[in-house]
């Protein structure tokens, strides 16, 4: 047990719940739990009548299946969600005959469907150092439905799971979450790339409640919340909670119903980053470019080839946040990403000292390995690389004037003026043969 964080005041605003102490005022600090020795699985089953999956189709995942898709994911990551490595390795030990892990397509979801969107939360660097207690994201999937029961919710159709974020390690642990709660993981997610902030989750920019939510460490530790009134307060809230958690702990946000979910989420994502790892994987076969390769599927541009001059990079305020630097040798023109968590614009300074952008948020800059087309996470750019920087059009959903306002250029203290649309968009379409 962690016996460094204090109980201030909190007797009155928490309750034992099926994992131990959990805190809901938002000035207390985190709980101590009295953890439960059941699994999040055999607790799940306390609470939920039997899940209606077998009656879905379903894409089991195999592991060319799980290869593809963390390239893909890495790709539409924009450099953050974390590193893939280690999602890749854990679902190729968990994907077993008699435990596959399995894709539901989008448009089985029912109207009264309970979709319920797991991820991690924190600083990518630190997901090199820290490893995954596995399970931090069923711990928390269970306290947000618990509470969203305690409030007076019923669940009428199936429980689904969803990842937030479709990047990095984000796109790969919800199928973990999901096998091991033995419910179906839907073929969408909440932006259609990575965003460092909880405010930028597709769902709430259209007017979702926050809350409830929750958070869980590998230690044992969680918080819920249910009253934070905007995600903005909700994000610095659960910002701070997993500054003290090591900058590194498992999410849940608030259950959305089907009917909500269609309107609010961007559609058939692990297809697309199967599409994307698929033509990348047959470049590599065939000796053709990657990252052309990669551009087939959802469109952009090549913004710039060169080798990585400098990085200035830390982990502040629970974000990884800092800025490289890229050259070449045929000029002096210098390229310039800069990051937190995720890349936030590609910016050219030619010979002349001219700067202009090539890409900004929300259209997604991912910096690609320029031989094969393997995506940097932000925590792995050092000095030395030869990159390439391409630029790729966000899912439509994420552009809207509503939208822009949480996840346009203004949002990362840039003059919203600086956005131009990324060319060649092409919307992702679900991989109907492979359901089944």
């Amino acid at each position: 047990k962690q016996k460094n964080y204090s109980l201030e005041n909190t007797c009155d605003n928490c309750y034992n719940g099926i994992f131990g102490i959990t805190i809901k005022n938002p000035n207390s600090k985190i709980s101590d739990p009295i953890l439960s020795t059941k699994s999040p699985n055999e607790l799940l089953k306390t609470i939920l009548p039997v899940n209606e999956f077998k009656s879905c189709p379903k894409w089991i995942l195999n592991e060319y299946d799980i290869e593809c898709i963390s390239i893909g994911a890495g790709i539409l990551g924009a450099g953050g969600g974390g590193s893939v490595k280690i999602g890749v390795l854990a679902s190729k030990l968990s994907s077993t005959p008699e435990n596959p892990l399995y894709v539901m397509p989008f448009s089985a979801l029912d109207d009264d469907d309970l979709v319920v969107t797991v991820a991690f939360m924190g600083a990518p660097s630190v997901f090199a150092e820290i490893l995954l207690g596995g399970d931090e994201l069923g711990t928390a999937a269970i306290l947000v439905i618990q509470e969203y029961l305690k409030s007076g919710n019923e669940i009428k159709g199936r429980v689904v799971i969803m990842c937030a974020e479709i990047g990095g390690v984000n796109s790969l642990t919800p199928l973990l979450c999901a096998s091991k709660l033995g419910l179906p993981l839907l073929d969408a997610d909440g932006m259609g790339r990575a965003f460092p902030e909880l405010q930028m989750f597709s769902p709430f920019i259209y007017g979702a409640c926050p809350t409830p939510a929750s958070l869980a460490d590998s230690k044992g530790r969680q918080v819920a919340s249910s009253v934070e009134k905007t995600a903005k307060e909700l994000e610095i809230f659960f910002r701070n909670c997993v500054v003290e958690m090591g900058c590194m702990a498992g999410i849940s946000l608030s259950p959305l119903t089907g009917k909500q979910a269609k309107q609010m989420v961007v559609k058939h994502s692990y297809s697309q980053t199967w599409k994307i790892g698929n033509n990348v994987l047959n470049a590599r076969k065939s000796k053709n470019d990657p990252i052309q390769a990669i551009l087939q599927v959802q469109g952009g541009a090549e913004l710039f080839r060169g080798s990585i001059e400098y990085v200035d990079r830390d982990t502040v305020g629970g974000f990884t946040k800092g800025k490289v630097q890229i050259g070449r040798s045929e000029d002096t023109t210098k390229c310039f990403v800069e990051f937190k968590n995720e890349n936030i614009n590609c910016q050219l300074v030619d010979t002349n000292g001219i700067s202009s952008t090539k890409a900004i948020v929300p259209d997604i800059v991912v910096v690609v390995d320029s031989e094969n087309g393997r995506p940097y996470q932000t925590e792995e750019l050092c000095y030395g690389l030869r990159v390439c920087v391409i630029g790729i059009p966000v899912d439509d959903l994420m552009i809207s004037p509503q939208a822009m306002e949480f996840v346009g250029p203004s949002a990362f203290g840039h003059d919203n003026n600086q956005f131009i649309r990324l060319q060649g968009y092409k919307k992702a379409e679900p991989l109907d043969n492979f359901f089944h």
